[in-house]
C-alpha cells in the first residue's frame, strides 16, 4: 500500500499482487494496472506469458481461434456480435490487438492466469485524479457493462468514488475453477452478496454498469477515495434496521451463490440504480437471484418498506450439474414481530421455514428450474394463503360477464413480472383451456376463449403466491 499524505514516490516502482483464491490453478482473475504507461505485456511473470490474438474479435467462433487469447479487455459496443458464444454478455469480451497495446489507467483486463503467479507491475504509480469517460450502453438487453480497475498502489473505497451516470453497485469476480466463478456485488450503504465490500484491492478489476443508453457514464478515481490503512473505520459502520433476508444456494461441495432482498423506504418493486445490484452469471456455479421478468435478474433486491400485507419475490435458480442442493436463510435480520421467511417450492407445494437453519434441500436437474417454481414469501404464519388472497384481491377479469371471444386479465405488477399458468374450469372443476402468460411489464393481458357453454367458471392463476381464483360469467 502506497499512502501519499506527506509525500510522493518518485520514480519507477515494482507492485505486486498476492491472489488470495479457492482457486490456485488457473482461472480468469481481473486487473487494474497501478502504474503509468506500461504494456499487456507487463503481465508475464516468470512462468506465464500473456496471450493476446486479435482473430478473436471477427471470428465466428471465437472459442475456436488459435493461439486462445489469456487476456481481454470488455467493450460492450460489440453486444451487437453475431460471434457464437455462449451468451449475450459474452459479446463483449475482446483480446487486445498486441502485447505491446497499452494498459490503460482505471480500465480492467481479465487474465487467465494461475492464482499461484505473481504479476508485477514497473512504472511511475498512478497518483491524484484518473478519468474514465464516455461510458456507454447500446439498446441491447445485456448493453452498458464496463469492466474498470482500481488504478492506485492502495485500496480503494468505493463509497467514496464519484461517479455519474452509473449504477451505484460495484461486481468484483471470484475464480472458482479455470472457467467457473462468482460475482460478488455491493451497493453503497452495506447490502452485499458473496462477500461484496466497498473495498477495492489495489490493482482489483470491476465491472459496473451504466444507467441509461441517453447519458453516457463518467467515473472520477481521486486519493480522496484511497485507504490509508487495511482497517479502515469506514466499514465498521452501524448496523442497518432494514429488515433483510440473505439466500444461499449450494450443493454439498463447490462453491455457493447468494442473493439478497431488503426492504427500505424509497425503493421501488422494478431496479433500483442507487439501491439495486444486477445478478451477473458465471458458468459453473449455482444461480440464485430475485427474478424480475422482463427487467431482469437481481443480486441484490431494494422493496418498498413492509407493510401489513404479505409479499412475494420470484426466485431465479440455476444448478451448474443435477443432484442435490440446500437453499437457506443465512441472514434473517430485523423482521417485524409476526413476520416470518418462507420459501415456497410451487412444484412440491411445500411452504418451508426459512429459520430453520438446516435449510431446504431439494433435487434440481442441470439449468433453470421452472420459470415460478420458487419464491421468496414474508409474512404471517399462513404466509401461501395470505399472500394468493392478498394478490387476488388485485386482480380483475373483465369484460364479466362475457360472451365468445376474448377475455382480459388486469395483473398487478408483482404477477407480472413472473410467468403464470391460467386454467379456465367449468362448474365441474374440469380444466376446459389453458394459457401460459409469459413475464410482462404489460398490466393487461388478453386470453381467447374457446367456444364455451353459457354458465359459471373459474379462471385459476397458478403463481408463486399460490393459487388464485377468479369467478368468469358467460352468457
Amino acid at each position: 500500500m502506497v499512502v501519499n499524505t506527506s509525500g510522493t514516490v518518485v520514480g519507477a516502482a515494482t507492485v505486486q499482487r498476492y491472489i488470495a483464491s479457492a482457486n490456485a490453478g488457473n482461472g480468469y482473475r481481473h486487473y487494474a494496472s497501478p502504474v503509468a504507461a506500461t504494456t499487456v505485456s507487463d503481465l508475464a511473470t516468470g512462468s506465464f506469458t500473456p496471450v493476446v490474438n486479435p482473430a478473436y474479435n471477427t471470428a465466428a467462433n471465437p472459442y475456436a481461434v488459435t493461439p486462445f487469447p489469456t487476456v481481454f479487455d470488455y467493450n460492450s459496443s460489440r453486444l451487437s456480435s453475431t460471434s457464437a458464444v455462449s451468451s449475450a454478455f459474452d459479446f463483449g469480451w475482446e483480446s487486445p490487438a498486441a502485447l505491446t497495446d497499452a494498459l490503460n489507467p482505471g480500465q480492467g483486463y481479465s487474465v487467465n492466469i494461475a492464482g499461484t503467479q505473481l504479476v508485477d507491475f514497473v512504472g511511475t504509480l498512478n497518483n491524484g485524479a484518473v478519468s474514465r469517460t464516455g461510458l456507454v450502453r447500446g439498446s441491447q438487453a445485456d448493453a452498458g457493462w464496463q469492466l474498470l480497475g482500481n488504478p492506485y498502489p492502495s485500496p480503494l473505497n468505493w463509497d467514496a468514488v464519484s461517479t455519474t451516470g452509473l449504477d451505484a453497485a460495484v461486481y468484483v469476480y471470484r475464480s472458482t475453477g479455470p472457467y467457473a466463478g462468482t460475482y460478488a456485488s455491493y451497493v453503497p450503504g452495506g447490502a452485499s452478496t458473496n462477500g461484496g465490500t466497498a473495498q477495492l484491492a489495489a490493482m482489483q478489476g470491476f465491472f459496473v454498469r451504466t444507467t441509461s443508453a441517453s447519458t453516457p457514464g463518467t467515473i472520477n478515481f481521486a486519493n480522496a477515495a484511497r485507504l490509508t490503512t487495511y482497517a479502515s473505520p469506514i466499514f465498521q459502520r452501524t448496523a442497518s434496521t432494514d429488515p433483510l433476508v440473505r439466500l444461499t444456494l449450494a450443493a454439498a461441495t463447490g462453491p455457493a451463490d447468494e442473493a439478497v432482498v431488503y426492504f427500505t423506504s424509497g425503493a421501488s418493486a422494478g431496479f433500483d440504480a442507487t439501491a439495486d445490484a444486477y445478478k451477473l452469471t458465471a458458468s459453473g456455479t449455482p444461480v440464485l437471484a430475485s427474478d424480475l421478468g422482463a427487467a431482469g435478474l437481481l443480486s441484490i433486491n431494494a422493496l418498498p418498506a413492509l407493510g401489513t400485507a404479505p409479499v412475494a419475490v420470484p426466485l431465479r435458480i440455476e444448478a451448474p450439474l443435477a443432484g442435490s442442493y440446500i437453499l437457506k436463510a443465512s441472514e434473517l435480520l430485523n423482521l417485524p414481530t409476526g413476520t416470518s421467511a418462507y420459501l415456497r417450492d410451487a412444484q412440491t407445494g411445500t411452504v418451508f421455514d426459512l429459520s430453520q437453519p438446516a435449510g431446504y434441500a431439494v433435487n434440481l436437474a442441470a439449468g433453470a428450474a421452472s420459470a415460478g417454481r420458487f419464491a421468496l414469501l414474508l409474512g404471517g404464519n399462513q404466509p401461501l394463503a395470505s399472500a394468493a388472497a392478498a394478490l387476488g384481491q388485485q386482480v380483475t377479469v373483465f369484460p364479466n360477464p362475457a360472451h365468445a371471444g376474448n377475455i382480459s386479465l388486469s395483473l398487478p405488477t408483482t404477477l407480472g413480472q413472473q410467468a403464470i399458468e391460467v386454467a379456465l374450469l367449468n362448474a365441474l372443476g374440469q380444466a376446459v383451456a389453458h394459457h401460459t402468460l409469459p413475464a410482462s411489464p404489460d398490466a393487461v393481458r388478453t386470453l381467447a376463449l374457446p367456444a364455451l357453454a353459457p354458465g359459471i367458471y373459474t379462471v385459476r392463476l397458478q403463481t408463486t403466491a399460490g393459487a388464485i381464483s377468479k369467478r368468469l360469467t358467460i352468457n
